[in-house]
């Protein structure tokens, strides 16, 4: 072997490596470099292998020069070296450049190849079909399918190869032509359309309410915007350190297309169903809910579900105070393998036991989960359970389905008695998922194949993992899933609980739009309140019957949920929504109930269970979980004054009220000021399809 290098003014260098060496290619224009010559020789292993053998001299060793102390490398980040955390105000300039195509970053005078020309794209296709590997493995390809023929001798099998090639070579092309990005200019406003780019990002590190003032969530106000000036100047949320963050792309869609697609399908729609009058504001409302919706799909489709959110979800979907260490990982077990059963990702664990996965999670989990050492096997107990809703909502996309229909049946099973008397007839089911479905229709996307389908489809799916039994025309739970105590039953109604809550609660506030006294004239039979004020009221109404027992989930107090709920009675038609006109509140947001939901007044003042609102509120909450103070949805019976049934007449002294008389006080506590009295020319609103009988969407 020749000689190492020297360290003196002068490196030797060998060139056995031959011309693939680095070093040799800087060296190319040295005369005095040839190939080394070689000599064929045989092993006198048992194998005889022959090789070529390099032949080495002392002439192949020669010296050279000394390579310049001038450092030729130029950093592009020298003027750019700010950092999010160190620097912020110079990253934020280094941000701004990149966004303009400014400085080094520049789109016409850059350092590097040529990009962004016209061609350019077509010429990165063109490289990559005729790149070494394609060909090659092109060339394998077809002649392994060839083999497989077994074709008979009298065919050209070189003809058959070359029209498997250029087969294959079609399939690699349309590849290639989807991998590439069309990057011909640098001129971003040529771009002809737009493109959408969902984004999933997961944090497995929460940031908890200590950090950003999320109390204020939890006292029901709403969330202070986002923006990157507020992130830049708090320095605290720069220096947190939040670990290993997951960032998933699902493929971009034109939106452009999108919309010239939706729009088609709206004109159809139109075209073949008589209806209104074109309300273009409704049809931009419908185009932008349409958008989220799709966005909100594709996100779901590449987001990848941790194991803190496993834990999470199970924490709140379980009964009791807390769960022991052994049933909780057996329960993370099984929710891992049902989201996989439904397309769902979760983390790869690396052949990593559940054991270990949830010791660590919980790790990750302490300040919302806590646990009771000093006891038979540890025990672990949701702490903030506010917080561990963040990681529930992760996974209730993938069990809409289920959920809705468990709580269905919870209308019967909740009532105890026999099995059989908890079953419910096909249709019944049918009848209660349609109302369930379409009051929540702003809150999950559903399948395309409509209710009965995605129904039938659910009753199989959940009848062959053992929760339900179907016998002729009655669904039940079955004998096994009662005997596991309703756990996957359970699961599934706890998911969809908080939303049926929230909804319960936004009902139950249009109790206090009641009018107190007559209205000025006959004609007026419209009370306008201010809409701001209402729904703060309603707040205050949720908080009060969150403390005291008559709403179960602090969520439901939050103002962005309460608000959907709102938006669905508005175009469900039960509420009444317009802006001021009068001098006095010109421009002010205005909302009544209609005149055919407005509840009644007993001569005592009181306001009486009777009317649309309270047979809705009624049907409403029979999908409620049973909770202290409301059972089989008997709620407030017991507690409702002697005085105050002897008012009712005796149909409606044998129902069953939903809420007890202490709420219809509250509602009256928070009545709102009457602003206007209008008279109801059904201009502002008409009654609504959802009320009609569907029972397949």
């Amino acid at each position: 072997m020749p000689d190492r290098p020297s360290k003196g003014k002068g490196r030797a260098v060998s060139l056995i490596t031959g011309p693939d060496d680095p070093e040799g290619i800087l060296i190319r224009e040295d005369p005095a470099r040839r190939r080394p010559g070689s000599r064929v020789s045989t092993s006198s292993t048992p194998f005889a292998f022959t090789t070529l053998e390099p032949i080495l001299s002392t002439q192949q060793i020669f010296t050279l020069p000394p390579r310049p102390e001038v450092d030729t490398q130029k950093n592009l980040f020298q003027n750019n070296a700010g950092r999010m955390r160190d620097d912020p105000i110079e990253f934020g300039k280094f941000v701004t450049s990149y966004a303009t195509g400014s400085g080094w970053r520049s789109y016409s005078d850059y350092i590097g190849p040529r990009v962004m020309y016209e061609g350019y794209s077509a010429k990165c296709i063109k490289d990559l079909l005729e790149s070494a590997p394609v060909t090659k493995k092109v060339r394998e390809l077809s002649e392994a399918r060839l083999h497989a023929l077994n074709l008979p001798p009298e065919v050209d099998r070189e003809k058959k190869l070359a029209d498997l090639e250029a087969q294959l070579n079609d399939v690699t092309r349309d590849i290639a032509v989807h991998l590439c990005a069309t990057m011909d200019s640098s001129r971003r406003e040529q771009h002809s359309c737009t493109h959408v780019q969902p984004r999933h990002t997961h944090f497995p590190t929460r940031i908890h309410r200590r950090k950003f003032r999320s109390i204020l969530l939890l006292l029901g106000n709403p969330k202070e915007k986002e923006s990157l000036t507020g992130l830049l100047l708090n320095t605290r949320v720069i220096q947190l350190k939040l670990g290993r963050i997951d960032v998933r792309f699902q493929k971009p869609f034109s939106l452009k297309g999108f919309i010239a697609e939706q729009t088609a399908r709206t004109v159809e729609l139109r075209e073949s169903t008589p209806g209104p009058p074109r309300n273009t504001k409704k049809d931009q409302d419908v185009l932008l809910r349409r958008l989220g919706y799709q966005v909100l799909s594709d996100i779901n489709k590449v987001a990848v579900i941790m194991p803190a959110a496993l834990i999470g979800s199970i924490m709140l979907t379980i009964r009791g105070r807390g769960v022991g260490r052994s049933e909780l990982i057996k329960r993370v077990g099984w929710l891992r393998a049902a989201i996989e059963a439904r397309g769902g990702r979760v983390a790869e664990f690396a052949n990593t036991e559940t054991e270990q996965v949830v010791d660590r999670a919980l790790v990750v989990l302490k300040d919302v989960i806590g646990e009771h050492r000093d006891l038979i096997e540890p025990t672990f107990f949701a702490i903030s359970r506010f917080e561990l809703s963040f990681y529930r909502n992760q996974i209730m996309h993938l069990f809409v389905s289920e959920a809705m229909l468990a709580a269905t049946l919870y209308t019967h099973v909740k009532a105890g008695g026999a099995a059989p008397s908890q079953r419910m007839k096909r249709r019944d089911v049918l009848d209660q998922l349609s109302f369930l479905s379409r009051l929540l229709q702003n809150e999950f996307v559903y399948g395309t194949q409509g209710l009965e389908a995605n129904a039938n489809a659910t009753i199989a799916s959940l009848e062959r993992d053992g929760v339900v039994l179907i016998e002729d025309e009655l669904i039940g739970l079955s004998p096994l899933e009662r005997a596991t105590g309703r756990e996957n039953f359970d699961f599934y109604c706890f998911l969809l609980w908080p939303f049926i809550e929230v909804y319960w609660l936004g009902a139950v506030s249009l109790f206090s739009l009641t009018p107190i006294g007559n209205p000025p004239s006959a004609d007026a039979t419209v009370a306008w309140v201010a809409e701001k004020q209402f729904q703060k009221n309603a707040q205050l109404l949720g908080k009060n019957l969150f403390y005291q027992g008559d709403v179960s989930y602090l969520e439901a107090v939050n103002q962005a949920t309460l608000s959907n709920a709102f938006l669905r009675m508005v175009e469900s038609g039960v509420i009444l929504t317009r802006k001021s006109t009068s001098p006095k509140h010109k421009g002010l947001p205005l909302m009544a109930l209609h005149p055919s939901w407005v509840p009644r007044r007993l001569p005592s003042g009181d306001i009486a269970p009777t009317g649309r609102l309270w047979g809705f509120l009624e049907q409403l909450g029979a999908f409620r979980r049973e909770g202290k103070n409301r059972r089989d949805n008997s709620t407030g019976r017991p507690r409702f004054l002697p005085d105050f049934k002897a008012k009712l007449s005796d149909t409606f002294a044998n129902l069953a009220p939903v809420v007890s008389s202490r709420v219809f006080k509250h509602c009256s506590a928070i009545a709102p000021p009457i602003l206007e009295w209008t008279p109801f020319t059904g201009v502002e609103s008409v009654d609504n399809e959802f009320w009609a009988v569907k029972a397949n969407l």
